[in-house]
């Protein structure tokens, strides 16, 4: 599941949390189910995929676990398990309550991770008022007031550094017009980041060998069998502590009843 409520948004604003908190929610929220609960997350993964460095990685948890954005289960040093707080989607009630989704490839760039944290703030902000092939109007006062920014010298650089992603124009009133510019999606579902999380974390766990190729056969297979995902991952599962493999032939063979 790829959402972020948009209680979570409302407080990175308000709350004014680091670029490396934002990027580190972005990222874990990648691999999270629809309890907000993140497993297996391998700190070493985390560390390069975020450019930060160990003791950052471990400062990043404690603090967003003392602002309340996480729960963080520390039983377990090498592969950590997660809860996102208020992030619950189990019923069309709880979509009602708004969302951002984050599954879109710039939000996962070096070029935004590198942003400062205000421009990522006002990012998601927009983000979370967009509508497709519609446009947004806004004053730039009250882009300040969105991001708690003073002085509209300091907002026209933000709205500046985002026209990578955003179509922004001003209009003879004073009033802008913005327009997501690329809506581009992943092409992996919000199932195949949860489940390549979790066949890294089992594989290596049980010390299984894989390659990325093998990854990438074992999530064509989630598509085939996607109507008969707990019975795929347990033939996974034990396929792995029987053969000691994970070889996605065998797997399908099984599934299939060959």
């Amino acid at each position: 599941m790829q959402k972020i409520s948009l209680e979570i948004v409302n407080r990175i604003v308000e709350e004014n949390i680091s670029n490396d908190e934002i990027n580190f929610l972005l990222y874990i929220a990648q691999f999270q189910n629809e309890l907000g609960q993140v497993r297996g997350i391998h700190y070493r993964t985390a560390i390069i995929a975020l450019n930060i460095s160990k003791p950052q990685f471990y400062n990043i948890i404690r603090t967003m676990e003392e602002k309340k954005f996480i729960t963080v289960d520390w039983s377990n040093s090498r592969y950590w398990n997660f809860v996102i707080n208020d992030n619950v989607f189990l019923t069309r009630e709880d979509n009602k309550k708004g969302y951002l989704n984050i599954n879109r490839t710039f939000l996962h760039s070096i070029t935004f991770k590198n942003m400062k944290a205000n421009i990522k703030q006002l990012v998601l902000k927009l983000l979370t008022t967009y509508r497709e092939n519609q446009n947004f109007k806004i004053s730039i006062e009250k882009l300040c007031s969105w991001i708690n920014v003073k002085g509209t010298r300091l907002m026209l650089q933000y709205l500046e550094a985002i026209k990578e992603w955003f179509n922004v124009r001003i209009t003879g009133n004073g009033i802008y017009i913005i327009q997501l510019k690329i809506d581009e999606r992943r092409p992996q579902s919000e199932t195949s980041f949860y489940f390549k999380n979790f066949i890294e974390m089992f594989c290596s766990n049980y010390k299984i060998g894989f390659t990325p190729d093998t990854i990438k056969d074992l999530i064509i297979l989630l598509g085939q069998y996607k109507s008969k995902l707990n019975k795929l991952y347990c033939v996974i599962c034990s396929t792995c502590l029987q053969y000691h493999t994970i070889e996605p032939a065998l797997i399908n063979s099984i599934m299939s009843g060959k």
